[in-house]
């Protein structure tokens, strides 16, 4: 007898977002812990926001989370 069919959950889908690889970005750049602090900061309070709105990416990783210039500054997004 065949499995039943998988019951998919809600989920959430968002635009492409392109940019270079959190750990890329900060090496490639050189940046001083101190800098490399306030960018995982910046993810940290991205992430919270995410989940108080009951976002839940289940996958983050280096890989995921990609930083992008804005007026000059570094910005960190999910891919």
């Amino acid at each position: 007898m065949p499995a039943p069919p998988r019951q998919a959950g809600p989920y959430f889908v968002m635009e492409l977002v392109r940019g270079t690889k959190i750990t890329d970005y900060c090496d490639q750049n050189n940046l001083p812990t101190e800098k490399r602090l306030d960018l995982f900061i910046h993810v940290c309070k991205a992430i919270q926001h995410a989940h108080q709105k009951g976002v839940i990416h289940r996958d983050i990783k280096p890989s995921n989370i990609l930083v992008t210039l804005h007026d000059g500054a570094p910005s960190a997004q999910s891919d």
